[in-house]
Order: structure tokens, then sequence, then C-alpha cells
């Protein structure tokens, strides 16, 4: 469903709006690495390994979010409440994929409030169940072809996520920083990419060619969004 921009400006007008206090986090893409993955029986080893690395960091509330991702060059994701990209790094230093060569770790400082993360509903986080996760969407903002306005811009951008996140759709979003291609991260509750992106398609920022955006499903487990 197409929601114009006017219903949202209705639901946050400036002088509604109320400044979230942001924190720094570091978003770290797991992509592809040079090296192939290993046959059945180490590739499982491998993916056990895996996981039972990102529920110790999750566990020690290292990790607040993770999971994989439907991409071409991005296999999974994971946001860290650690104070810099090389510590995020070396959070992933025992993960046997990165060890491998198989995924490599990409870290951006982002910025996001500290209150939309939540526990997981699971504690079976080593082997989850498919009842404990759910398919949300996650987009990555870039640098688009238009150099637009970028004071109002922003702003317009700004009213139109709140009013978002004022009809639960948008679960976090904020600026990716030290980055000149990418803007800002988005995560989206939606059934899939295409919904997601009608979401967004009257976003101001969009709509001038600002910025583009690339949507990918991402499965994260229940409960972490609310």
């Amino acid at each position: 469903m197409l929601i114009p921009v006017l219903l949202l400006s209705l639901l946050v007008s400036p002088a509604q709006e109320v400044e979230e206090k942001l924190t720094t986090y570091q978003l770290v893409l797991l992509k592809k690495g040079p090296k192939a993955e290993p046959g059945e029986a180490a590739g499982k080893n491998m993916q056990d390994a895996h996981l039972a690395n990102l529920a110790t960091l999750y566990r020690k509330r290292v990790a607040l979010a993770y999971g994989p991702l439907q991409a071409d060059d991005i296999a999974g994701i994971a946001i860290l409440d650690v104070p810099s990209t090389e510590a995020a790094k070396r959070a992933f230093d025992p993960d046997p994929y990165i060890k491998a060569g198989v995924m490599t770790a990409e870290v951006h400082p982002i910025k996001a409030a500290r209150d939309w993360f939540h526990r997981a509903e699971t504690q079976q986080l080593d082997h989850p169940d498919r009842k404990d996760v759910e398919p949300l969407v996650f987009g990555l903002y870039e640098k688009g072809p238009t150099a637009a306005d970028e004071t109002t811009t922003e702003r317009l951008h700004e009213q139109y996520m709140a009013g978002l996140r004022g009809l639960g759709k948008v679960l976090a979003e904020g600026p990716i920083e030290g980055d000149p291609t990418l803007r800002e991260y988005i995560v989206i509750r939606a059934a899939d990419p295409g919904e997601a992106m009608t979401l967004v398609a009257s976003d101001p920022a969009v709509k001038s060619r600002e910025r583009t955006l690339r949507t990918h499903g991402w499965t994260t487990f229940k409960g972490i969004f609310k």
C-alpha cells in the first residue's frame, strides 16, 4: 500500500518530532569472500561454528541483531554494540567463515536508538527453529545521481521515516558514517522487498533521486524488533 507524504506529514510534523538519543553501533556486512565453501560435512561443521560464535556474541550483548541476507554479494549482517570498527572485526576473528576466507567482514559505524533492540524470544540461538525467526527487509540507502537541496531533503526524509516508524513499518533506520556511497540503513517490517519498496516510494530522498535504495530479505530472531 502506497502511503502518501501528506498522510505522514499529518502523523509527524516538525513541531511534534521528538529527537531520539542515538548511539553509535557497528554494522557488519558479511560479504562473500574469495574462497569457496567446503564440502557438505565440513560445511556443516563450519556453519555450526559460525552460528555458535554469533550466539556467543549475542549472549554477551555484543551482537544486538544478526541473520542471513538474501543478496548476491552479502551473506548476512550483524549489528554490534562495540566502540570501533576494529573491535567489530575482532569479534569475528573466531568465525570459521572469516578464517577460511569464505566471508569477509566489512564494518560501518551507524547510529541507532538503544531501545530499538530487544531480547530474542527464544533461547535456542545455536540451532534456531523456523518458528523462532521472522522475515524482515533490510535496506541500504546509497548516494543517488541527483544533487538535491540536502538540508531540505533530509528534513523531509526524516519526517517520512518518523511517520513510517509510527505506523510500525520502519523498525530501525539511521545514518551510516564514514562512507562516501552508503548513506543510511533501514529495517522494514514487510512481506518482501517489493512491499518495502512500495512503502518508501514516496520518500522525498528517493523521489528527488538524491538517494537510491537497495532492499533485501533478512531473517532475524523474533522479539528483537517490536
